[in-house]
């Protein structure tokens, strides 16, 4: 197992860099499981951005599909991940990302819950995986070229304010807000499920293994999580400076701290189905690609994330 924390930093600041001018250009939180669920409102702005999240597998190449080839195992993870961010408001990128950096109490309550249930679910499913290879550190440092055009993407942005039609480049800049999150997912690793799941790994530290094994538990993604969550800290300090948004004309960002039992259930749901395959909604979508490559496998994860999400709007959402 090779350990590259340059990468998981590159990545982290990536996709932290990339909800934090969504945040600062749009005033909406980038909450990917969100954006799909109500995608009718709004539907060339959403579908921009997921489509940029796609497309990110194209330019970017996405690792080789490591998705398990259980199709029943499959549906019922994106199942439990549709239904679950529905009824918990979200998922490791609007809790994790954003709403920490809020210190939104409901978000920290999520991602408490999620993080529990998706790595007891890796422990029970899996309790005995280990490896005979000790684990190795790349220390190489990653090329910089594309956070650096992110950056530019901002001040693009930022003057595009001025011009007209400014929905057409609201459009625009979802669509590549949702590649440079998409590479930033991909250069983390959370687009790999086995690197995913390796993380999810944490309760097999402890658990007796044979003389002469190691662990699988790979902190990448903690580190990645960690360097997310910062330019998120810096993106909230500069909207309190601010007015309105860069393209729009208000900051839609959500105040609620009540803790509710949906909000509970809906996250540790959301966190089996994560840990059961190593998917989540962001990766997911970056996986798409693979369809256009002759894989297919990745479909039967969307057609129960489909259904989890249809079945929480027609006979949840009306109650709550």
């Amino acid at each position: 197992m090779i350990i590259s924390p340059f990468n998981s930093l590159l990545g982290g600041s990536m996709v932290g860099l990339s909800a934090a001018f969504y945040h600062l250009i749009f005033g909406r939180v980038l909450g990917i499981s969100g954006i799909y669920h109500y995608i009718t409102k709004d539907f060339t702005f959403r579908l921009s951005y997921l489509a940029g999240l796609v497309a990110s597998g194209f330019l970017f190449a996405v690792p080789t599909s490591t998705i398990t080839s259980n199709p029943v195992k499959l549906a019922t993870a994106g199942l439990l991940v549709g239904f679950g961010t529905a009824l918990g408001s979200g998922c490791t990128s609007g809790h994790g990302l954003c709403g920490i950096a809020r210190s939104s109490k409901r978000s920290i309550v999520a991602v408490a819950s999620f993080m529990l249930s998706a790595m007891v679910t890796r422990f029970f499913t899996e309790p005995d995986v280990f490896t005979t290879i000790a684990p190795t550190f790349d220390w190489d440092i990653p090329p910089l070229q594309v956070l650096l055009s992110l950056l530019g993407l901002f001040g693009v942005a930022f003057t595009s304010s001025k011009w007209q039609n400014k929905l057409f480049w609201r459009d625009v800049f979802s669509f590549m807000i949702g590649i440079f999150f998409g590479y930033g997912l991909i250069k983390g690793g959370m687009a790999d499920t086995s690197r995913a799941l390796n993380f999810l790994s944490f309760f097999n530290v402890f658990a007796p293994r044979p003389e002469g094994t190691f662990p699988i538990f790979d902190p990448s993604l903690a580190i990645m999580m960690a360097a997310g969550i910062i330019p998120n800290l810096i993106g909230n300090y500069i909207q309190r400076h601010l007015e309105k948004p860069v393209l729009l004309d208000r900051f839609e960002i959500p105040t609620r701290q009540d803790i509710t039992w949906e909000l509970v259930v809906g996250s540790s749901v959301f966190g089996i189905g994560w840990g059961m395959v190593g998917l989540c909604p962001g990766p997911a979508f970056v996986s798409l690609s693979h369809v256009f490559k002759g894989d297919f496998t990745i479909l039967e994860w969307f057609a129960g994330f489909a259904t989890g999400s249809y079945l929480h709007k027609k006979y949840v959402a009306h109650c709550t």
